[in-house]
């Protein structure tokens, strides 16, 4: 049997405090949370459902229920039916804890640096930082142009000059699903493009170029997901290729994007011959394990990276994206059963071979 946990966060409408300053003295952990106020609580039911033929039990829980002897207030699934309990530190943590401005997200920050439960990897990282590291590695020529916006003379002008080379897209800095993501067209005034930048918080948010990859009055961009395989080599598990809802720019899942076979947008959608399809996929399927390789290189150890990648009408790729914390509901949507367990099973089997690992060098 090999013991698992699954840390998270609470719901941000479910974090008491938000974003009020924590008060002088010793931290006071909050009470226990119900089950449901877990986020991505769904998620690991179902890593639960996934790993028990595989003698793997999964629990879940946030920083806030450690306890100071070493132990942990978890969450328990058994079947549909979910309960609180004191168990022991699992054997290794898939740590899922996504970036966010809140209270919860600093102590867990805290509580990642010193080291109080055992992972291979760290949580997930802002875009900036996650371009960064890919701007310094071969792949700077499958990005598209990047800035940070400082509300400077400097950042001001760099907008501008973005502008003048087509539209450009404004994106929360530690965004997810979508949030706050704005196109910006090429002939929007000076003045009302000012205006728009002047709303910004300085340092929260990039402005990207936008690569043209439109079809008709719909974007595309393809999802592809690269895990660790038990010996911790990264493999990609899947692709599928994500649509917008005509109201809105984004492609997101969340807001009412739609899912497409990878091979159907490129021959049906993209126009593409057979062998160029086929060309293609292999080549995003290199280019995201590159990108994982990259990043794990720059940040530290990995579980999983999903890439989001639009592709020109030259056929040229261009990373838009990189997630350390990806979702996988792109392929329950396409209908793509085995990617959809694979995704969820990956991880699992990774933890399991790492926690065996170093528990075999501790005994050595």
């Amino acid at each position: 049997m090999c013991h698992l946990g699954f840390l998270t966060l609470r719901r941000a409408r479910d974090e008491a405090g938000g974003l009020v300053p924590t008060p002088p003295g010793p931290p006071i952990p909050p009470a226990d949370a119900a089950p449901s106020a877990l986020a991505s609580l769904a998620f690991a039911r179902r890593l639960a459902d996934f790993g028990r033929p595989f003698g793997i039990a999964v629990v879940a829980f946030t920083p806030d229920d450690l306890r100071p002897d070493g132990t942990v207030r978890a969450v328990l699934f058994s079947g549909r039916s979910v309960r609180r309990a004191t168990i022991p530190m699992p054997e290794a943590v898939y740590d899922f804890v996504r970036t966010q401005p809140t209270d919860a997200f600093r102590r867990y920050l805290a509580a990642r640096k010193a080291g109080r439960w055992p992972s291979p990897s760290r949580g997930g990282s802002e875009k900036w930082r996650l371009d960064r590291i890919l701007r310094a590695s071969p792949l700077a020529p499958h990005l598209p142009e990047t800035i940070l916006w400082t509300g400077d003379a400097e950042a001001r002008a760099s907008a501008e000059a973005l502008l003048a080379g087509g539209d450009v897209v404004i994106k929360p800095r530690a965004g997810t699903g979508g949030r706050g993501v704005v196109r910006i067209p090429r002939d929007t005034p000076p003045s009302a493009l000012r205006r728009a930048l002047g709303a910004l918080p300085p340092g929260r948010h990039l402005l990207q170029r936008y690569i043209p990859h439109a079809v008709g009055d719909r974007v595309y961009d393809v999802r592809v997901l690269v895990q660790k395989t038990p010996d911790g080599v990264f493999r990609p598990t899947g692709a599928g290729v994500r649509t917008n809802d005509r109201r809105r720019f984004v492609t997101n899942l969340a807001w009412g994007g739609r899912a497409l076979p990878l091979n159907a947008y490129l021959l049906r959608v993209r126009r593409f011959s057979a062998a160029r399809a086929e060309t293609l996929q292999g080549d995003l399927f290199r280019l995201a394990t590159a990108a994982a390789e990259a990043l794990e290189a720059g940040l530290g150890p990995l579980v999983e990276v999903g890439l989001d990648v639009v592709i020109d009408p030259e056929g040229r790729l261009f990373i838009v994206e990189a997630n350390t914390k990806p979702g996988r509901e792109l392929f329950r949507l396409l209908g793509d059963r085995a990617a959809y367990r694979l995704s969820h099973l990956r991880p699992l089997f990774y933890l399991c071979a790492w926690a065996r690992n170093t528990a075999s060098i501790r005994r050595a």
